[in-house]
Formats: C-alpha cells, sequence, structure tokens
C-alpha cells in the first residue's frame, strides 16, 4: 500500500495530467483483491454470531496456500468483471 502511494505521488509530480501507463495501473486491482482476502480470513477468525450475513457468505476460516492466492490475484476474468470479487 506504500507503495502504491508512493508511485501515485511521483506519478502527480513528474507526469500530472499525462496519458502514459505506469505500474500503478496493475497494483491498484492487487491491492483491492490482497485487501478484501485479508478482510475475508479475518472474518474467519471472528465469532460468527458477530458477523453479518454476508461477511458469514465470504469468510475464510482455513489460511489459504500461495498457489490459491497466486490464482485468485492473477485470475483474468477478474480484470473484465471488475477491481475484484468476492
Amino acid at each position: 500500500m506504500a507503495y502504491l502511494s508512493i508511485m501515485h505521488i511521483r506519478r502527480v509530480i513528474f507526469d500530472y495530467g499525462g496519458w502514459s501507463m505506469d505500474c500503478t495501473t496493475f497494483l491498484m486491482p492487487l491491492v483491492s483483491r490482497l485487501s478484501s482476502l485479508g478482510f475475508c480470513y479475518k472474518d474467519g477468525c471472528e465469532d460468527p454470531k458477530d458477523l453479518l450475513d454476508e461477511q458469514e457468505k465470504r469468510k475464510l476460516v482455513d489460511k489459504p496456500t500461495l498457489l490459491e492466492i497466486l490464482s485468485y490475484t492473477s485470475f483474468p476474468g477478474s480484470n473484465i468483471c471488475g477491481p475484484f470479487f468476492e
């Protein structure tokens, strides 16, 4: 998240209003997906009666493997549907 913020600030300073593509184009969806994955994993550690229905549906009880994380973050269909989906 800090790297993404630094890259946005760098872009504003050196190429404000420009049309060039930089690495933030690919970092923003990655940060969104990893953030949603972290929140779903946190919900899996909570008491089920304290969760909302939506949180209960999307909670992760077991820690995902590296292969599962990489497949979730780099699934090409998610780029078509939007930044992320659960």
